[in-house]
């Protein structure tokens, strides 16, 4: 099993993930299932306090059932939330709408903008100096 007291934290907790795939149960806090799932459909228990942890880590060890049922249901979470099947036509839809929209999203991009600003009046610039620089040099060379 997996303890995971976490008090502090952002985004996907891996080892939780992990844990998971690997058909681990899991006792932590609500900032470890941030992002993950909810505290009923979670793979082992949530908990907001400290003796609720320790009872629930102690109940999960002692019961094959509800460890069997903690399994299953990261089994779910896993296949339901991060199974590249899930995931992988929606990406593909998301990507080739992206690309057919690119000049439209591009116009709308306020960085790409300014990006493309800067480039050209680099390219301007750059063309300036050697033009200054060429004609630097001829009128050196004509005296």
């Amino acid at each position: 099993m997996l303890l995971a007291p976490l008090r502090f934290g952002a985004g996907l907790k891996g080892k939780l993930v992990e844990a998971m795939q690997v058909g681990t149960p899991s006792i932590t806090t609500p900032i470890g299932a941030e992002g993950i799932a909810d505290a009923e459909s979670w793979s082992g228990a949530v908990c907001f306090n400290t003796q609720a942890f320790m009872d629930a880590a102690i109940r999960l060890y002692q019961e094959k059932d509800l460890w069997l049922k903690a399994q299953v249901a990261g089994d779910k979470l896993i296949q339901n939330n991060f199974s590249k099947e899930v995931h992988r036509d929606r990406l593909i839809q998301r990507l080739m709408s992206q690309f057919d929209d690119r000049y439209v999203i591009r116009k709308q991009s306020f960085f790409n903008q300014m990006l493309r600003h800067h480039s050209l009046k680099s390219t301007q610039y750059m063309s300036q100096w050697i033009e200054i620089k060429n004609k630097t040099v001829s009128d050196l060379n004509t005296k």
